[in-house]
């Protein structure tokens, strides 16, 4: 291991690593109890993602994740055999019915992002038109606006209005 800091939570793996190491001083802190139930997600999570992607096909994957939650007592929150995601529910289309769009974010809703308009990478602009499509409630919070930033979100901010959002 290399010296720096480091946020890892102690297991008995990295306690044996720990106890290899000569001349090194360690620093520990103990996780607050109103922190532990995210810090020990965080871990699970980490441990459950090697383990998903070390199993050979999608059947052991749910196997694997049906036996965690099992496990867990929340048998409810099993798969039903096949990976996928709900990604949309919307009315039926029809006259005087404004129904969301099927235009879905770059960045996953689940995960949090940095929108930097760098080369390559989702812009903010296309981000947000993309989030307001499908938006069923929304505060915008900016430390300043311009006009032409207010005129590239018209029409989805148009959409928000006659969807009475």
């Amino acid at each position: 291991m290399h010296e720096g800091i480091y946020e890892s939570l102690v297991t008995q793996a990295l306690s044996r690593r720990l106890s290899t190491l000569e001349e090194i001083e360690r620093s520990f802190r103990t996780v607050d109890e109103a922190d532990q139930p995210q810090v020990l997600a965080r871990h699970i999570a980490h441990v459950m993602e090697r383990a998903l992607t070390d199993a050979t096909d999608t059947v052991a994957r749910v196997r694997l994740v049906n036996d965690v939650l099992r496990r867990l007592s929340e048998p409810d929150q099993g798969l039903d055999g096949q990976v996928q995601q709900l990604t949309r529910l919307a009315s039926i289309s029809r006259p005087g019915v404004a129904s969301i769009g099927d235009t879905r974010p770059t960045t996953p809703l689940s995960d949090a992002a940095l929108l930097t308009n760098a080369h390559g990478e989702p812009s903010l602009g296309a981000e947000l038109r993309a989030e307001l499509d499908t938006a069923d409630h929304v505060d915008l919070l900016c430390a300043f606006v311009k006009w032409h930033g207010i005129r590239v979100l018209e029409p989805e901010l148009r959409r928000l209005c006659e969807r009475g959002v």
